[in-house]
C-alpha cells in the first residue's frame, strides 16, 4: 500500500507543518502599521487550515475561502506580499492533494515554487513544507527538488563553517537541521516504498526519531511512518508500540487497523469515519469491519466500492483477495456454485496483479495469501489432494519470505498470524495415516519460532546496532557536509555498509521437514512430543484447535473443539495458578480433560519425558500444573518446553563442553530505576543466589556493585560454565527486540550486549518474572529474553513463565541447583524440585512451584546398544571354541 495513497498520512504531515508553524511565522512577520491587515489574513489563514482538517472537510468551500484570502494579499506590505502568496498556494496544492487530485496539486507547486524563486521568497519552513507535498503528491518530480535541496544545505552548512561561530550562526545552523529533518524522512520513506531497503530506512527513520527529541513534530512524523511500516507488514502489535509516542489525534487509520485486529469494531469504525472523504482504503476498513462481524453480502459491496476509486495495484490485491473470502464464506453458508465462479475470477484478477507488480515482499505476502485462497477453493470442491498440495506450497513460500527478512533491529514480519491458516488447512486435509500426520508436524513446524532459529544460526550483536548507527551518521553527514568531489567514494562506502549488514540476515536456519521431524523422535524414543495449535481467528466458520503427538517414529492429529472453547478453558487456568488465594482445582481438571485428550495421556503414560510445543498463546498455559491421574503432569513427569522442535534441535547440537556455575545476584545501585519503572525489590536475590553458590560449591560470584554488565561479560570470556545463573530484573522492550535487558549494577545489559559473550553450551537460569514471554510475533513464536541463550551459545535456558512469587522462586531455584549439582539433567531437577514444593504445605498451590519452565535441548541420548544380542554372539563363539579344543 502506497503511503502516497493515504490520505490520512498526507494530513498529519500538513497539521504539523501548517498548523503550528506556517500561521505563526506569519503573523511574528507583521509590521505594526499593517498589523490589522495581517492579523486578519492570519486569522482567515487559520480557519481554513482547520476547516480542511476537520472530520469531514468541504474542499470546494475551503478553496473558495482561499480564493478570497488571496485578495488581502494586495494590501500587505510587499515584503511578506510574496511569502503570502506562497503560503495560499502551498495551501491550495494541500486541499487539491487531500482530494486526490496529484497531478493539480503538482502543477500548483510547481508555479509557486518558480514565483517564490523570482520573488526571492523561496526559503525558510515554507519551502520545506512544499517539498514535503511535492514529495507526496509527484515522487518522481521531487527527485530533482531532493537533489536540490541537499545542494542548498551543503552550501548552507558550508558557509556556516567559515564564518564565526556566533550565537546567531549557530542558530541557523540548527535551522537549516530543522529544515533538513522532513527532507530525509520523505526520501528515505521514498526509497523505502520503491526500492524495498527497508531497513536502512526503518534504521534512520528510528534514529531520527531518537536523535531530534526537542523537534517533537517531526519526531512525530518519524513514528508515525515506522508505524504505518508496521500497519502494511500486518505487524498490529509492533505498530501499536509506537502509536502510543503519538498524540491521540494522530495516526487514525492506522489505530483503526490496530482495534480492527482486537475486534474493537467501534474504535474501527470511530477512526475511520475520520477518513470518511470517499477514500478506497475506508471503503475496505469498513468492509473489514463488516467481514468480522460476518456481514458478508455488506461487506462485499464495500470492497467492490473500494475497487471503483483509485487504488494502487497492491491495494487492489488485498481488496480483491477480500472479495474472494467473502464469496468462500457465502458458499460455505448457501453453497452456490456461483459463489465459487465469482471467488475464482476474482483470484485470476489478484494473480495477474500480483505477476505484473515488482517483486516487493508485500507483493509476495500477498502472492501467499492467494495461494492460501486457492486452497480454500479446491478444498471446498472437495479436491482435497489439491488442497493440501496447494497449502503446503503456501507455507513454502511464507519460509522462503521470512528467510529473505532474516535479523534487524526491528525483526518483523509480512504474515499477519490471523491468516496464517494454510497450517489448518494442512490440518484439515491430511489423512490419517501416520506419514501425513508427520506432513502436518512439519507445517506447524515451518510456522513456529522463525526468529530464533534465526537467531541461533546468524547471532545479533552490539556489532549490528553500532554498524546500523553509524549508517544512519553517515546518511545525514552525507546529506549535509560532503561535498561533489567526494560524493562518489562516499556513496560507495554506504553501499558496502549497507549490504554488509544485509549479509547478517542471510545465514538463516532451516525448519525439520517430516522426514527429519519422525527422524528426531526416534532418537528420543522415551519422550512424547505435543504440538498445540490454536485456530486462528479468521480461519474459517468454525476454527479448531488441534494436538499434534509424535513418539519414537509415530505421530498422530487429534482436533480438541473450538476455538472459544479452547481460550476460555486456558484463560481459566491460567488465572487459577496467577492467584494463590483461588482454588485451582476445577479450572486444571477442565483443562487436563481439553488439552490432554485420551490418546495423549496414552502416549504419556508410556513416556519419561513430555516436550511441548506450544502455539505463541497456549505457550502461558500451565501444563505443567494440569492434572494426570490425579498427579501435575509436571511433577508425574520431566516436562520439557521449546518454541518449536527445530530450535530444539539446533540447541541440542551444542551440548555442555564447560564446567561449575557463573552466579550474579543482589544487584545493589539500581533503586532509581526500579522506581522509575515501577519494580519492586528484590528482597530474597541475596539468599537465593548464595544458596545457588552453596550449591556448587566453587561458583564465580558476582554481586552487589559487582554484578554488573563488566562483570558478566569479562567471567563469561575467562571461562565455559555449565550453568549461569541471573538474578535480576529483566524488562522487555516490544519495540525493538534485541534493545530488552536486564537491570545490572552499572546499568543495562540488553539482549544485543550480551550475545556478544559466548555461553558455550551452558544452561542459563533466567531468575526474574515473566523473562520466558515476550512479543508475540507473528508466525515468529513468542521472542524476548529467551533470545539471548539462543543467540550465545546456550544448550537451554530454565525461565519464568508470568510473575512470580519471591520467596517461592528462591526456595524453588535452592532446590533446582541442588539436584543438579548432583549431576542430575534440568528436565528431572526441575521436575524433582517441583514436588519438593508441592509437598509442602505452604507452597501446595501451583502459583508457588509451576511458574518456571524449561526450555533446553538435553544432547541426543546415545543408541540403546545390543547387549543381549552381544552376549549371546560372545556364548556361541565360545562354544565353537570349547568344541575345538575337545577335537
Amino acid at each position: 500500500m502506497s503511503l502516497c495513497a493515504n490520505s490520512e498520512y498526507r494530513g498529519t504531515v500538513l497539521r504539523l507543518a501548517f498548523a503550528l508553524l506556517l500561521a505563526p511565522a506569519l503573523a511574528a512577520q507583521a509590521t505594526e502599521e499593517q498589523q490589522i491587515a495581517k492579523q486578519l489574513f492570519s486569522k482567515r489563514l487559520v480557519d481554513v487550515i482547520r476547516s480542511v482538517h476537520a472530520a469531514l472537510p468541504k474542499f470546494d468551500a475551503c478553496l473558495a475561502e482561499l480564493d478570497e484570502i488571496e485578495g488581502f494579499i494586495a494590501e500587505l506590505e510587499p515584503g511578506f506580499r510574496s511569502k503570502a502568496a506562497l503560503a495560499v498556494d502551498v495551501r491550495r496544492a494541500e486541499i487539491h492533494l487531500l482530494a486526490g487530485r496529484d497531478d493539480v496539486s503538482a502543477r500548483i507547486l510547481e508555479q509557486a515554487r518558480d514565483a517564490a524563486r523570482e520573488a526571492d521568497a523561496w526559503d525558510g519552513r515554507y519551502r520545506a513544507i512544499a517539498n514535503v507535498l511535492a514529495w507526496q503528491a509527484a515522487p518522481v518530480w521531487f527527485d530533482s527538488v531532493w537533489d536540490e535541496e541537499r545542494e542548498a544545505m551543503r552550501a548552507a552548512e558550508g558557509a556556516a563553517r567559515t564564518a564565526h561561530d556566533t550565537a546567531e550562526d549557530d542558530r541557523k545552523r540548527t535551522q537549516k537541521l530543522r529544515e533538513l529533518a522532513p527532507l530525509v524522512v520523505m526520501r528515505l520513506n521514498y526509497e523505502l516504498q520503491e526500492r524495498a531497503t527497508q531497513r536502512v530506512a526503518e534504521r534512520e527513520l528510528r534514529a531520527l526519531a531518537e536523535q531530534l527529541p526537542a523537534l517533537d513534530d517531526w519526531r512525530h512524523k518519524a513514528y508515525a511512518v515506522l508505524v504505518w511500516h508496521f500497519v502494511l507488514q500486518r505487524d498490529y502489535d509492533r505498530a501499536n508500540t509506537y502509536l502510543d509516542e503519538l498524540p491521540q489525534d494522530l495516526g487514525r487509520y492506522p489505530r483503526a487497523r490496530v482495534a480492527l485486529r482486537r475486534h474493537d469494531f467501534e474504535r474501527a469504525m470511530q477512526e475511520g469515519e475520520v477518513l470518511a472523504l470517499a477514500d478506497a482504503r475506508y471503503e475496505q476498513l469498513v468492509g473489514d469491519v463488516l467481514w468480522e462481524q460476518d456481514e458478508f453480502v455488506k461487506a462485499r459491496i464495500r470492497y467492490r466500492a473500494a475497487l471503483d476509486a483509485k487504488l494502487d495495484p497492491l491495494d487492489k490485491i488485498v481488496v480483491l483477495r477480500g472479495l474472494v473470502d467473502c464469496s468462500l464464506r457465502l458458499w460455505h453458508e448457501k453453497q452456490r456454485a456461483r459463489d465459487l465462479e465469482v471467488a475464482e475470477q476474482h483470484l485470476d484478477e489478484a494473480e495477474r496483479l500480483c505477476a505484473e507488480a515488482p517483486g516487493l515482499r508485500h507483493v509476495a505476502a500477498e502472492a501467499f495469501q492467494l495461494t492460501v485462497a486457492r486452497g480454500h477453493l479446491a478444498e471446498a470442491r472437495g479436491d482435497v489432494v489439491a488442497a493440501l498440495g496447494l497449502y503446503e506450497k503456501a507455507i513454502a513460500m511464507a519460509e522462503s519470505i521470512r528467510g529473505e527478512i532474516g535479523f534487524d533491529v526491528f525483526g518483523g514480519t509480512f504474515l499477519a498470524t490471523d491468516d496464517l491458516d494454510a497450517v489448518e488447512g494442512v490440518l484439515r486435509t491430511h489423512q490419517a495415516a501416520s506419514e501425513d500426520a508427520f506432513r502436518a508436524l512439519a507445517a506447524i513446524e515451518a510456522n513456529s519460532a522463525r526468529t530464533l532459529l534465526n537467531w541461533s544460526a546468524a547471532p545479533p550483536t552490539i556489532r549490528d546496532r553500532e554498524a546500523a548507527r553509524r549508517l544512519a551518521r553517515a546518511v545525514h553527514e552525507l546529506a549535509v557536509h560532503t561535498s561533489a568531489d567526494g560524493l562518489a567514494e562516499k556513496l560507495d562506502d554506504l553501499e558496502a555498509e549497507r549490504i554488509q549488514l544485509e549479509a547478517r540476515g542471510g545465514d538463516v536456519a532451516r525448519s525439520l521437514n517430516a522426514d527429519a521431524i519422525a527422524a528426531h523422535t526416534r532418537e528420543w524414543g522415551e519422550c512424547v512430543f505435543l504440538w498445540y495449535w490454536l485456530g486462528r481467528e479468521q480461519s474459517g466458520p468454525s476454527p479448531q484447535c488441534w494436538v499434534a503427538w509424535a513418539q519414537d517414529g509415530e505421530s498422530g492429529v487429534v482436533p480438541l473443539g473450538s476455538r472459544d472453547e479452547s481460550l476460555a478453558r486456558f484463560g481459566a487456568a491460567v488465572r487459577a495458578v496467577t492467584d494463590p488465594r483461588s482454588d485451582p482445582a476445577v479450572a486444571l481438571e477442565r483443562a487436563a480433560d481439553w488439552f490432554l485428550p485420551d490418546p495423549v495421556r496414552a502416549r504419556i503414560a508410556s513416556s519419561a519425558r513430555v516436550v511441548i510445543c506450544p502455539d505463541v498463546v497456549l505457550g502461558r498455559l500451565p501444563f505443567e500444573a494440569l492434572p494426570v491421574d490425579g498427579t501435575p503432569l509436571g511433577v508425574r513427569v520431566g516436562v520439557e518446553r521449546t518454541p518449536s522442535l527445530s530450535v530444539r534441535r539446533a540447541l541440542a547440537s551444542r551440548g555442555a563442553t564447560g564446567s561449575g556455575a557463573a552466579v550474579l545476584y543482589a544487584v545493589e545501585g539500581v533503586e532509581s530505576i526500579e522506581a522509575s519503572l515501577e519494580l519492586d525489590p528484590l528482597e530474597f536475590s541475596p539468599r537465593e543466589g548464595a544458596m545457588v553458590v552453596v550449591a556448587y560449591g566453587d561458583a564465580d560470584e558476582m554481586r552487589g556493585a559487582d554484578a554488573s554488565r563488566d562483570a558478566l561479560g569479562r567471567t563469561l570470556r575467562s571461562s565455559a560454565y555449565d550453568v549461569v545463573h541471573v538474578s535480576a530484573h529483566a524488562v522487555f522492550d516490544p519495540r525493538v527486540l534485541t534493545d530488552s535487558f536486564f537491570l545490572l549494577a552499572d546499568g543495562v545489559a540488553s539482549i544485543a550486549s550480551l550475545t556478544e559473550h559466548p555461553l558455550n553450551g551452558a544452561l542459563v537460569v533466567m531468575s526474574a518474572c515473566s523473562s520466558a514471554t515476550g512479543s508475540r510475533r507473528l508466525g515468529e513464536g513468542e521472542i524476548g529474553l529467551l533470545g539471548w541463550p539462543c543467540a550465545a551459545g546456550a544448550r537451554g535456558a530454565v525461565a519464568a513463565l508470568r510473575p512470580v512469587n519471591q520467596q517461592a522462586t528462591m526456595d524453588l531455584m535452592a532446590q533446582f541447583h541442588a539436584i543438579c549439582a548432583e549431576g542430575v539433567d534440568e528436565v528431572e531437577a526441575m521436575r524433582e524440585a517441583r514436588a519438593i514444593l508441592a509437598a509442602a504445605p505452604n507452597y501446595a498451590h501451583p502459583h508457588y512451584w509451576s511458574g518456571f519452565g524449561v526450555f533446553s535441548a538435553p544432547a541426543v541420548p546415545t543408541p540403546r546398544f545390543p547387549w543381549a544380542i552381544l552376549g549371546a554372539i560372545a556364548v556361541c563363539f565360545g562354544v565353537v571354541w570349547l568344541a575345538r579344543r575337545r577335537d
